[in-house]
């Protein structure tokens, strides 16, 4: 490498031969894989359901205990995607028949759970707050 001492105060530079030289070898270096790249996990597809479980809308999410686990025992071996076969996971929120739960939990479940899709059922004062909590996010 070619450094020339340029001032008193003990600095140097390199000629711009010497910088493409070592900057060259320093990719190929790397590309022959003396740094491996980290292979990433494969994560989990998180599914968030909103529902009124409890309250006077209980009556509309009866079956939803039913549904779901039979959704988790159909994709507990994951689902396939291209090469991959992806885990899936449901976090079920409650909204308490309740318009202003049902937006807090669905923005919990988008900011704090990281939810991959939104699923909402039964009654517009459920599903619209949702719907719209979803925009926001």
């Amino acid at each position: 490498m070619t450094c020339q001492k340029i001032s008193s105060t003990s600095r140097y530079s390199i000629d711009r031969r010497s910088l493409l030289k070592y900057t060259a070898a320093t990719g190929a270096a790397l590309s022959a894989g003396v740094y491996a790249p980290a292979i990433a996990q494969t994560r989990a597809i998180k599914l968030g359901y909103v529902s009124p479980q409890t309250g006077p809308l209980a009556a509309f999410a009866e079956a939803d205990n039913f549904n779901i686990a039979r959704f988790k025992e159909a994709t507990k071996a994951g689902i396939k995607l291209g090469n991959a076969t992806l885990p899936v996971e449901v976090v079920v929120k409650d909204s308490q028949s309740n318009p202003n739960r049902a937006a807090e939990v669905a923005k919990d479940l988008i900011v704090q759970d990281k939810i991959d899709l939104m699923l909402v059922a039964s009654t517009p004062e459920t599903t619209n707050p949702v719907s719209t909590q979803c925009e926001i996010e």
